[in-house]
């Protein structure tokens, strides 16, 4: 059974990034554009807001709408009232952002910080001249901050700010990637025969095992996760591409675990989880 292409959505303009929230797909356009696709109402809304060009959206799911600009600065959303709050940190622009559910907001620039804030604290925590600090971050489910570049992935413990190297395969080149909650990480690349592919890393393995889940024409620009299914970004030679994957031998895994857990308390939380 083999991972399935389940939606494909295609605009002319180049999406640079996207997110989840609630039942909406964002993803961001050009001149700070944001769309907006709604499954439930099978509605594509566009909204052109009033702030520095956009480099980079993320959300926890629920609460946050987190962007990044070309100014330096992050802006928390209303998306109702478009009202913001706005975190000052970077002097450049911002590459790379990521929420988490706790309040917790991690950020990179072009200026070689790498910024932990904490919107419950009201604090920031600032790494200084880190040699990954210009790449792609994310958080991990396990608290670790993620920083992926070109062929490897580094965890970093924020407590005691211990490393873990995961060496992608060789010649793998990434530009963009997901954390999952199970512990996965999905990863978007060029391989060394210059083919575009979205793998899945499993960290806690020997060597970091990965799958090949699926292929581009193009470029993948971006990668997130709704329960069992992964959506893709990309670009492809009809222009901007958002494509949906489901995979049939996981949902049977996970299907699987619940039948064990039955008459577990955990059951319904797993449940939950997943779905």
């Amino acid at each position: 059974m083999n991972d399935q292409n389940h939606f494909t959505q295609i605009r002319k303009d180049k999406i640079y990034d996207h997110c989840i929230f609630n039942d909406q797909i964002f993803a961001i356009g050009k001149e700070s554009k944001i769309y907006l696709f709604d499954f439930n109402k099978n509605l594509l809304r566009t909204l052109k807001i009033s702030a520095p060009p956009i480099s980079a959206i993320a959300t926890d799911r629920n609460n946050i709408i987190a962007t990044g600009h070309q100014d330096g600065t992050i802006r928390l959303w209303d998306i109702d009232s478009l009202n913001t709050k706005i975190l000052v940190g970077h002097k450049e622009p911002v590459l790379s952002i990521s929420v988490m559910k706790n309040g917790l907001i991690a950020s990179n620039s072009i200026d070689g910080e790498f910024g932990l804030w904490s919107l419950r604290e009201n604090s920031k925590k600032t790494y200084k001249d880190l040699r990954f600090a210009t790449t792609l971050i994310g958080i991990h489910p396990s608290g670790y901050i993620i920083f992926v570049k070109e062929n490897y992935i580094l965890l970093l413990n924020p407590i005691d700010d211990k490393m873990k190297t995961i060496i992608l395969p060789s010649g793998f080149e990434s530009h963009t990637f997901y954390p999952y909650y199970d512990g996965r990480i999905f990863v978007g690349g060029k391989d060394k025969e210059n083919a575009e592919k979205l793998i899945a890393i499993e960290p806690e393995t020997d060597g970091g095992y990965y799958k090949t889940i699926g292929k581009y024409e193009g470029r993948i620009t971006g990668i997130i996760t709704m329960g069992p299914r992964i959506i893709s970004s990309g670009i492809e030679n009809d222009g901007a591409v958002i494509k949906i994957w489901g995979s049939e031998s996981y949902v049977q895994s996970e299907l699987e675990k619940l039948r064990i857990l039955k008459d577990s308390k955990k059951h319904f939380q797993y449940y939950s989880m997943i779905f």
